[in-house]
């Protein structure tokens, strides 16, 4: 089937829905609360003071449903649609509360919100603390360790604010639960959109393959207990061109501010799988992610971390030990993972080795364009700039003439693709995600989310849909992959289907800059 027949439009009318009447989320449309099937509260998101009552009244509703009508409690959605979802994990019970055309999966957040608790525990002692006592408040077990899910909870509902034409790639984890609200009934297309992101480091596939195998020799040369490691960038808040802490400010860990410390996140460089029949999963190095991005205060105070970790996917009755540690003047952040307790000494040994290595490659002119590298724009920022300047009702007509002659110039000597009317796109595949945004004043649309769990609870192929306010979505499935696009009102079918061509053709040529070996 060609690529325009496969976009032959299937019309979404925006006036059935409520989901396109919003022009914005509610700021208050997402919370989640843990308690104990005994009814005893162990976590809010919101940390709001009505948690202790809401959980018992929730732990009611759950209990008479199960008692008196035999039925298992799983949501109730209001009138607003606001959707109150009831999983039972025992011994926990989670309550997901979030705005239904939201980006938020709550199957998604159920099993990472479980993984990580399990991941402080263990799922052997989660549960005979439990078994032993059915009213043990576990928040005793847990304290100092919240900040641990509200990392995971941010990574996953909260999305970026970006600025400027950009491109950010990640690995992504897609739920495999058959829940009754976005069950879809086409088996070519994942059960749910991603909602578990994790942020990957574009570069060239030859560059990331000396990282890779720079991590794996070095591992092997001290210690053959370590079975994965995780190299990561640190970037700084707000920085368009991704690069790394020590670009724009000193080496000296001292003269980092706290401040600094707290705002920096983090990007996946590399994933080494030391130990042939193990692999770490996505879904796990999520949560590793969200344990850097809980403790960076600690972590920029100190030498390293040597922890306790539980990763639920590798095995969830026995903890790993982390070596955590800034690298190359905290442009970059490794973590070793041991089976042995006793293995500090040679992780710490692993680590200066690795550091070595890595600073060769940033002292060398040549490797160091290759580690920042950046993809090709979508859309070129020169143009883009000119056409923002063009709408600025303030401007002069002296002044307006002149930048569409400006336009003209680059429009005909410029070879790159660009698309005026795109304003945020969504590519994503079983396990990538790439992600562009044009600009933070135009920030993508709540109904983008409902283009998605539409078309996933059908078998459509192609969905349109036009607002109020003239903005257009295009939603597009096919096996390898879905795509979601929002334009400008100025955009026509034929421009609108050369654009995802485009787009396709883009993401072949740069595949391979955020593609990790083992995650292909």
């Amino acid at each position: 089937m060609s690529l325009t027949e496969a976009m032959e439009p299937a019309i979404e009318e925006p006036s059935s829905s409520s989901a396109v009447k919003r022009s914005s989320l509610r700021k208050d449309g997402f919370e989640l609360f843990i308690f104990s099937e005994a009814g005893k509260p162990i976590y809010s998101f919101s940390k709001c003071e009505d948690a202790i009552t809401l959980m018992p009244l929730c732990s009611a509703l759950i209990n008479y449903a199960l008692k008196v009508q035999s039925e298992t409690l799983l949501f109730i959605k209001t009138s607003d649609d606001l959707v109150i979802s009831f999983t039972t994990r025992s011994p926990l019970v989670i309550i997901v509360i979030y705005d239904a055309n939201s980006n938020v999966d709550p199957n998604i957040l159920v099993d990472q919100v479980e993984a990580q608790i399990i991941s402080i525990l263990t799922a052997k002692t989660l549960q005979s603390v439990f078994e032993e006592r059915p009213t043990f408040d576990l928040k005793r077990l847990l304290y100092g360790s919240e900040k641990l899910i509200d990392s995971l909870l941010n990574l996953s509902v909260h999305e970026k604010k970006l600025s400027w034409p950009y491109v950010q790639a990640f690995l992504a984890v897609t739920s495999t639960a058959t829940g009754t609200i976005h069950s879809t009934s086409n088996p070519l297309l994942p059960s749910r959109p991603h909602r578990v992101l994790i942020p990957i480091v574009s570069m060239p596939a030859s560059m990331r393959d000396i990282i890779h195998n720079t991590l794996t020799s070095v591992v092997l040369t001290f210690s053959k207990n370590i079975v994965f490691s995780l190299l990561f960038r640190v970037v700084l808040p707000n920085n368009e061109k991704d690069e790394p802490v020590n670009e724009n400010y000193t080496e000296n860990f001292d003269e980092i501010s706290q401040d600094l410390m707290n705002d920096v996140s983090f990007k996946l460089i590399d994933v080494c799988n030391h130990h042939g029949k193990h692999k770490v999963k996505i879904a796990d190095i999520h949560i590793i992610l969200a344990l850097l991005d809980g403790s960076k205060s600690q972590l920029s105070s100190v030498e390293s971390l040597w922890m306790p970790v539980c990763m639920p996917r590798f095995n969830r009755d026995a903890f790993l030990h982390s070596y955590i540690s800034y690298l190359n003047g905290m442009r970059n952040c490794l973590i070793l993972f041991s089976i042995d307790r006793d293995d500090f000494s040679n992780c710490q040994k692993a680590r200066n080795g690795i550091e070595e290595k890595l600073d060769q490659l940033l002292n060398d002119a040549s490797q160091k364009s290759k580690l920042y590298y950046q993809m090709s724009p979508l859309v070129h920022p020169v143009l883009l700039d000119l056409q923002d300047k063009l709408l600025d009702p303030t401007s002069s007509s002296s002044r307006l003439a002149e930048l569409q002659q400006q336009a003209q110039i680059y429009n005909s000597k410029l070879e790159l693709y660009h698309a005026r009317q795109l304003q945020f796109l969504w590519y994503q595949t079983n396990k990538q995600v790439l992600w562009w945004q044009r600009s933070s004043r135009k920030p993508p649309s709540p109904a983008l989310y409902y283009v998605m769990k539409k078309m996933l609870r059908s078998s459509l192929k192609t969905l349109w849909l036009k607002l109020a306010d003239e903005t257009i979505f295009l939603g597009w499935h096919v096996p390898t992959f879905q795509l979601y696009a929002q334009f400008d009102n100025t955009v026509t079918t034929n421009e609108a289907t050369e654009v995802v061509q485009r787009i396709t053709n883009w993401v072949k040529k740069e595949e391979d800059s955020f593609t990790i070996r083992d995650y292909k």
